[in-house]
């Protein structure tokens, strides 16, 4: 019995540290960043955008790079089908 709450108290412990770090992380500017896009044009073809980094990142320039990929898909027409935010 005695090891049952020993190991509850280490893993409770455990996740404390793990949520205050990423709190901390989340604070001094480390991020986890990724979005996705699924655009189709009228031939049923299916193409990608995506953006991901972790770390301390420069997200305008992440987005601005998405967006342009995104934009130049649609002016060959494509449309979006399915797009995700993380």
């Amino acid at each position: 019995m005695k090891k049952v709450f020993t190991l509850a108290v280490i893993i409770g412990f455990g996740f404390l540290v793990h949520t205050k770090f990423i709190e901390a992380a989340h604070a001094v500017g480390f991020v986890k960043f990724y979005k996705e896009t699924t655009l189709e044009n009228s031939s049923k073809q299916t193409v990608k955008c995506n953006t991901w980094a972790f770390g301390v990142v420069n997200e305008p320039s992440l987005i601005e790079e998405y967006q342009s990929c995104i934009s130049d898909y649609q002016k060959d027409g494509y449309t979006i089908i399915k797009q995700s935010n993380t």
